[in-house]
């Protein structure tokens, strides 16, 4: 049985994730985001990835990670710690699949507060 807290955390991912999808892409901003966020993974030593998928839109991003089968979970640490990842993102939630080799499947959806009216 889900607690509040898993409950409150799937409606935020869904919301997040309803968002990203429609919302229209910013070529200006979503090109610079997603350099940013490849150049922190590009700084991370020792991640063992298979595919790493990064699409940013006006107010969201999506990153999805793919493990390389067999591969053992390595936290982020460090000058590539998940904080740094993140950083300049208001909302951050994510999810962990796993296919049915046992390869880890990651989802982060970030989000940043839209920019104020004008």
């Amino acid at each position: 049985m889900l607690g509040e807290h898993d409950d409150e955390f799937a409606n935020r991912y869904l919301e997040i994730a309803e968002r990203f999808r429609s919302e229209t892409r910013d070529p200006t901003t979503a090109v610079s985001l997603e350099r940013q966020i490849l150049d922190r993974f590009a700084a991370i030593t020792g991640l063992a990835v298979t595919t790493l998928d990064v699409s940013c839109k006006a107010t969201t991003c999506r990153i999805r990670m793919v493990e390389q089968p067999g591969a053992a979970f390595q936290p982020l640490q460090g000058p590539g710690s998940f904080a740094n990842l993140v950083e300049g993102f208001g909302t951050v939630v994510s999810n962990v699949t796993e296919t049915d080799d046992g390869t880890a499947v990651f989802e982060w959806l970030l989000a940043r507060d839209p920019p104020p009216p004008k």
